[in-house]
């Protein structure tokens, strides 16, 4: 059975306010241009992530990226485990995609993934075998052209646990198909940012070339 990556919830710092996270995507995008020469998505493509909340501030995610000119609210699809959080999403950004589900199970087979970038901010240890899972299985789901971003936590402030961002590579190799595997860049990507002041943070960027 299908593990679900940790969702944000109200315990968890409010990330329209965060200035790292504000960062974090303004990195993001020039990530993308970095790897595909683009400033913004193409028109026939869309930007897929793990939402979370979405107001209409410009701390936000979705307003932030239209701001910049990367996309518009139209090409954004956001999935999230919780109702509450969709139907206020929807409220806010009609123009937008909301779904309310497991990631895998909403992306698999959707008619409208096609996407250019996506954007998965987990809170999921590097080094387990639920972030893997979820990656290797949205890889193989990504058209040509996709620029696939995964956040993951590389210590846990509780336990003084530090994992090792490596160990994530090494298994997506062991475990995705070499027939998919080589359609992927094989320079693998790594930024650090500090995520809550307590929690330090490694952004996978993959790109898928041919």
């Amino acid at each position: 059975m299908h593990q679900r990556p940790k969702h944000r919830r109200t315990n968890q710092p409010k990330y329209v306010e965060s200035t790292c996270k504000r960062l974090a995507r303004q990195k993001n995008m020039e990530i993308y241009f970095e790897l595909t020469g683009l400033t913004s998505l193409p028109s026939d493509r869309n930007y897929w992530t793990l939402c979370n909340v979405q107001d209409s501030s410009d701390g936000s995610e979705i307003v932030q990226m239209c701001n910049e000119g990367f996309l518009t609210k139209k090409q954004f699809h956001g999935v999230d485990f919780s109702r509450s959080i969709i139907k206020q999403n929807r409220k806010w950004h009609p123009k937008a995609n909301w779904y309310c589900g497991d990631w895998l199970k909403v992306v698999r087979g959707h008619p409208e993934f096609r996407p250019a970038l996506v954007y998965l901010d987990t809170l999921c240890f590097v080094d387990r075998k639920i972030i893997l899972d979820v990656v290797v299985s949205t890889m193989s789901l990504c058209p040509v052209g996709t620029v696939l971003l995964v956040n993951g936590m590389k210590n846990d402030p509780r336990s003084k646990t530090i994992c090792d961002p490596d160990k994530l590579i090494t298994n997506i190799g062991n475990s995705i198909g070499s027939f998919e595997l080589k359609k992927w860049a094989k320079r693998i990507r790594v930024f650090d940012y500090c995520g809550t002041g307590k929690t330090n943070m490694a952004t996978f960027a993959f790109h898928k070339k041919d």
